[in-house]
């Protein structure tokens, strides 16, 4: 193998990162992103070893069978999507060499047919490398923001620069590698490698850093909801603690108004059974954040028609603070609502109780028509926008982590309902 051999495996090295880059903006990944650059690199080898046998054709064939492979195997993606993917990818590919041809032919006034010399191959490659990988920064910016409505600032486009420098730089290469040996053009193709490198390992770092702070913005922003909450509920339990005090003394003035009746028992029947309920009927638990919160979707469930049901048998719901209460029963409830609110037949079952004394259960059954994707025991999102949803279930996982806790979820295709289990370990406590 010769030098300009080695250096062709390289540019098919660089084309399957692209790859990845492209796909990691359509897909949700099914691996690490580091496995899934090791699988790109061992499919390149495959690509590596057709193109020696020099048959366009077969490489173009390769190359789109390797990707969808790729695409179908390390994202979550059905077959023809991601061959759909693939083509889409393959089309950018031509369209950055026909650029490139374009280009040089028409503004350099280069000779196309000069362009397979061996030395004019090799830099007529890397410029195409460098135009794809700017079509599909590009092409991320744009998907990006129809998927999520999430923008990069304008330090993004800096990314873009890199390429379009590196095809500055090899488009000078061009003119001065035909008039230096064999030992200075490799010298300056190697001096080109590292440039090359450097695209995409600032690249990885500036998206990684981006993608970082948005969640640690997102999650931020799901605190300070979660706050919200806290207070308004907290105003809530005043408003139902000032109900209470009316009901009280309302039961005082049924007591006299008793003495009226002409038949005492029939109205002391009458009193206990309508005055009791009314001042009980809302008395899930006596831990009182918990109560106006289960209050709170109670009555949501009844304006839409959802069947409600809740059992509360243990009082070790006091020892989980009142902003994780928030944040495990709200996201808990709201996600049951919008899942049977769909359905034909609309329910909620609640169940809170303590396992051997030293556990307290959380378990709630839902209705719920569509299968959701439960992946490694982690819930994913339905909504389109998963990259700013899925905070819920998030939350809550942290919260029950404070308590040594545990969550399970089943879906059930043919009774087509929904449960998660919460776990909540207190033995210390006991």
């Amino acid at each position: 193998m010769t030098f300009y051999d080695f250096y062709a495996v390289f540019l098919l090295t660089v084309s399957g990162l692209i790859s990845v880059i492209f796909f990691n903006s359509i897909f949700e990944r099914r691996k690490k992103l580091s496995y899934v650059v090791f699988v790109s690199l061992i499919l390149n080898l495959i690509q590596a070893a057709v193109y020696f046998l020099k048959i366009p054709a077969l490489n173009l064939l390769v190359y789109v069978g390797i990707n969808t492979l790729l695409a179908a195997a390390m994202y979550e993606s059905e077959k023809k999507i991601a061959l759909l993917y693939t083509l889409v990818l393959t089309a950018t590919m031509m369209l950055s060499e026909f650029f490139v041809v374009t280009i040089m032919h028409q503004f350099l006034k280069v000779d196309v047919t000069m362009l397979l010399d061996e030395k004019n191959l090799i830099i007529y490659s890397v410029l195409c490398k460098s135009m794809h990988l700017m079509i599909v920064l590009a092409a991320k910016k744009w998907v990006l923001h129809r998927r999520t409505g999430h923008t990069y600032d304008n330090t993004y486009y800096l990314f873009i620069f890199f390429p379009i420098s590196t095809m500055i730089l090899l488009s000078a290469l061009y003119f001065i590698v035909d008039h230096l040996g064999e030992a200075e053009s490799i010298i300056l193709m190697l001096a080109v490698i590292p440039l090359i490198i450097s695209e995409f390992v600032c690249y990885v770092v500036y998206d990684h850093i981006i993608d970082k702070n948005r969640r640690i913005f997102l999650l931020n922003e799901s605190i300070y909801k979660r706050e919200l909450q806290l207070k308004q509920y907290e105003l809530y339990k005043q408003k139902y603690e000032s109900s209470r005090i009316i009901l009280h003394d309302i039961k005082k003035h049924w007591g006299i108004i008793k003495s009226l009746y002409s038949d005492p028992e029939k109205a002391e029947k009458y009193i206990a059974d309508h005055l009791k309920s009314a001042a009980d009927k809302f008395m899930y638990t006596n831990n009182e954040v918990l109560n106006v919160i289960l209050n709170e979707k109670a009555d949501e469930c009844r304006k839409n028609g959802i069947r409600f049901s809740v059992s509360v048998s243990t009082n070790k719901v006091n020892k989980v603070s009142d902003s994780d209460l928030v944040a495990i029963f709200c996201n808990l409830l709201d996600n049951a609502i919008e899942s049977s609110m769909t359905c034909s037949s609309k329910f909620i079952v609640l169940d809170v109780y303590e396992v051997n004394a030293a556990f307290l259960a959380i378990n709630m059954t839902n209705s719920c028509e569509h299968e959701l994707k439960i992946k490694k025991n982690r819930l994913l999102t339905t909504k389109s926008d998963t990259e700013n949803h899925g905070f819920g279930m998030a939350s809550i996982g942290k919260c029950i982590e404070k308590y040594r806790g545990d969550m399970d979820y089943i879906y059930d295709a043919g009774k087509k309902t929904f449960s998660v289990t919460i776990l909540m370990n207190f033995e210390d406590n006991v």
